[in-house]
């Protein structure tokens, strides 16, 4: 066996091409977080929604709902909703009034009301007035709420209730014991 060292001194073009060849097709399947583009007021999204668009805007918490992690974020601009996950999954606490900045994903809403529903932000991360960050999820993609209902893969705890949102299969599969 060569040592690494003499390998790539060794003069052979070929082998130092299939090392930084290997090196780039391994950085490019693993990838890199693509960063979150500033925006400069709410109204910017408001005005051209673009669907999982990642984003980062600062505002003001101008209303929420006690034990719910959704909130309105306002600034000079407009106003947009924000969900942060479920407050099962993780309560988080916004006093109305406190500035925070805000990265996640823009939705334009369900397919059934996206027309009347409009856009709302699906927080990522939430910088609060103190600096410190709560982190809702990692970022695009399934978040870690989600999952298989009655398996242990997502859900409220055991225990808690929640309103059925689900379709009819829910009672078929329970008067089936699964």
């Amino acid at each position: 066996m060569v040592p690494l060292d003499s390998f790539l001194k060794g003069g052979d073009s070929m082998r130092k091409f299939a090392i930084i060849a290997v090196a780039l097709l391994v950085v490019g399947l693993v990838g890199y977080p693509v960063a979150a583009e500033t925006i400069s007021g709410i109204s910017d999204i408001l005005a051209n929604p673009t669907a999982d668009q990642q984003v980062t805007v600062t505002g003001t918490v101008s209303s929420s709902q006690a034990g719910e992690n959704e909130f309105v974020l306002s600034d000079a601009t407009g106003a947009i909703n924000v969900c942060a996950g479920p407050a099962w999954f993780q309560a988080i606490a916004l006093a109305q009034g406190e500035k925070v900045t805000v990265t996640g994903e823009v939705g334009c809403g369900s397919p059934k009301n996206a027309a009347s529903q409009g856009p709302s932000l699906d927080a990522f991360t939430i910088v609060k007035e103190d600096g410190s960050t709560v982190v809702v999820r990692d970022g695009p993609g399934r978040p870690p709420w989600a999952g298989l209902r009655g398996q242990g893969k997502g859900g409220p705890p055991a225990g808690t209730a929640e309103p059925d949102t689900d379709d009819a299969d829910d009672s078929a599969s329970e008067a089936a014991g699964n």
